[in-house]
């Protein structure tokens, strides 16, 4: 099987942004039962840079692909000739009508599309699409429990704390960590050895001043597996229309790295922890004292992992592997 995937203008990938770090494991899934041309160049897993060299001029479209799956890129989707995939972010009507499929990065997405479901600008006007089916994401290989790595431990020693909090990614306006950070006196209080470590790449909003317990800093990729095995709990604040039902490798990622997560509960966070997981808040943006108090209840238990058994997060992110992935595309793309 060939398959011709094209994301927004890009000629070559790079681990550094979310979108990125997506693309590239969705490639690495295909890549193990296709041949796969990002850009008009062959995709190598295991090569640097994945063998992907910039060029000048338009993209390159392969002829002859049995599937072109494109994102954010309406000119190469209309060019493109052959079974083709819009990937549904961004929403774009026309290409939403004239896709042989739709793919979405969770299923209860893709259920929504089915369904016509109000989302927001995941579907604007309410409109049913038959052909939603769900790509998933892929998580990288490097993502695996690192805990007992020497390079962890160093990580731990220089955040400091006994107990540390972790926010990794770019800083938006709906993920801005308020609700953590007016915690923060409480956690004192309550969780001795506290220490918040942001490891943002941009913040869009505001600054976040450092103080002796909250530490504002960055890591180099090589380094997310290790910080974020390193942290005890993880806490995205997203809290936006899209947290409902799109992906998030901000949780998938610590899952890997067997990490506990608490955020905000949704049906996209459901299909990913479980009903049952026990670290969910119904809000990150509530600024009450009750829900900050609930915050640094569910930090004090997650810490110590109490309800949570010891393998129920690397078994559920084992959906996210490149093997899994890989399995579930292979039979998704000879179906139809």
């Amino acid at each position: 099987m060939k398959i011709f995937y094209q994301y927004s203008t890009l000629k070559t990938l790079s681990p550094t942004s979310g979108d990125q770090i997506n693309e590239i494991g969705l490639l690495m899934a295909l890549s193990r039962f296709a041949k796969v041309y990002f850009a008009g160049q062959l995709f190598h897993p295991d090569r640097p840079g994945y063998g992907l060299k910039n060029y000048v001029g338009d993209i390159r479209i392969k002829p002859g692909c049995d599937w072109y799956i494109i994102r954010a890129n309406e000119r190469v989707f209309r060019k493109c000739k052959g079974k083709r995939v819009w990937m549904s972010s961004p929403f774009v009507k026309d290409c939403f009508v004239e896709a042989d499929q739709i793919g979405t990065f969770t299923g209860v997405w893709a259920e929504g599309l089915r369904r016509g479901e109000n989302m927001g600008t995941l579907n604007p006007d309410q409109e049913k699409w038959p052909t939603a089916v769900p790509f998933y994401q892929t998580v990288l290989p490097q993502y695996k429990d690192m805990r007992e790595s020497e390079r962890t431990q160093e990580i731990r020693d220089q955040i400091g704390g006994t107990v540390i909090v972790g926010i990794f990614g770019r800083i938006t306006k709906p993920s801005y960590p308020d609700l953590l950070l007016k915690s923060m006196p409480l956690l004192r209080e309550r969780v001795p050895g506290i220490k918040v470590v942001l490891a943002i790449t941009t913040n869009k909003v505001r600054e976040i001043p450092p103080t002796d317990d909250v530490l504002v800093t960055r890591f180099p990729y090589e380094d997310m597996p290790y910080a974020l095995s390193a942290c005890d709990v993880i806490t995205p604040a997203n809290h936006e229309w899209g947290w409902q039902f799109a992906g998030a490798m901000r949780v998938i990622e610590p899952m890997t790295c067997n990490t506990p997560v608490i955020c905000q509960k949704s049906p996209a966070r459901v299909e990913m922890l479980g009903e049952s997981y026990p670290y969910y808040m119904d809000s990150m943006d509530d600024l009450s004292l009750s829900n900050r108090q609930r915050l640094v209840e569910l930090i004090r238990c997650a810490c110590k992992r109490e309800g949570l058994p010891e393998d129920y997060l690397i078994k559920r992110a084992r959906f996210y592997s490149v093997e899994e992935s890989a399995k579930r595309l292979k039979e998704l793309l000879t179906q139809h």
